[in-house]
């Protein structure tokens, strides 16, 4: 069921012809799944929407690093963009909060590597025994 959801909101994404604004068809996929009671499945069809789009055509992917060397900032696109999670447009963030690695925001799918990530998971992990 819920792929039948994803393939008809994305052939009327794609869809010129059909005339609706992006929010005026969430809006109309929120009150269908209320009354069907399946309003449950609006996360996970929401992404399987957005994973079935073309590359490139939700936003342009966004990687945030912790300093702004140029040097260090082309190596992580390159090794990103040879993976084929990044573009020439992409769009780099410096966030000196994350200590180190990345965060990459691309095609809908979020990809943290950050070490602040790392090191809260840690603490959570450490704090719960």
């Amino acid at each position: 069921m819920k792929d039948y959801y994803i393939k008809t909101m994305s052939a009327l994404l794609r869809d010129p012809k059909y005339g609706k604004e992006c929010d005026e068809l969430l809006k109309d996929l929120r009150e269908t799944l209320k009354q069907h009671g399946h309003i449950k499945l609006l996360p996970s069809i929401l992404r399987g929407v957005m994973r079935s789009l073309p590359a490139g055509t939700v936003n342009k992917p966004v990687l945030t690093v912790s300093t702004d060397d140029e040097t260090e900032i082309e190596k992580q696109k390159l090794a990103l963009k040879e993976l084929k999670l990044t573009t020439e447009d992409t769009v780099v963030k410096v966030d000196p909060t994350i200590i180190g690695g990345f965060i990459l925001e691309a095609d809908g799918r979020l990809f943290d590597y950050s070490y602040k990530s790392q090191l809260v998971s840690l603490y959570r992990q450490i704090v719960r025994r």
